[in-house]
């Protein structure tokens, strides 16, 4: 999805430093992410290396299916991150994956605060309507 041009919308807690958190759906925002860093054994042919991330190349448009593949085969999955940003900053984050997934499934609850009429909140509250759940734009 995010390699053909879309943007991913996932709810998630989110920390002083908009982190992902797992605070049950108390600090519920929407994550917005535009890409991934997916660290490999192999180097990728026709990618460029990141100084700032060892272990991380950068994909050059129009890579192969195949060199795509070769690289998620050597893949370590639980170091995968995600290019995202809370939704209401314009500063862009690398987090894990992992964490932001499990802070996904953490919501529960919506904040009492957020229960004023003030704040849009899916029928069935956080944990039905939210809780494991993505958006896929594009």
């Amino acid at each position: 999805m995010l390699l053909k041009g879309s943007v991913i919308l996932v709810p998630y807690d989110c920390g002083p430093d908009n982190r992902p958190v797992q605070a049950r759906g108390h600090k519920a925002h929407w994550a917005v992410i535009s890409g991934f860093l997916i660290p490999s054994k192999a180097i990728p042919p026709h990618s460029t290396p990141l100084s700032a991330c060892p272990g991380f190349h950068l994909l050059q448009a129009g890579t192969s299916k195949e060199d795509v593949h070769q690289v998620l085969h050597h893949t370590e999955q639980d170091a995968v991150m995600v290019v995202a940003r809370q939704s209401k900053s314009v500063e862009l984050g690398i987090w894990s994956r992992d964490k932001l997934v499990d802070s996904c499934r953490n919501l529960e609850e919506a904040a009492e605060k957020r229960l004023d009429g003030s704040y849009v909140l899916p029928d069935g509250g956080l944990r039905e309507g939210l809780c494991g759940q993505v958006l896929v734009l594009g």
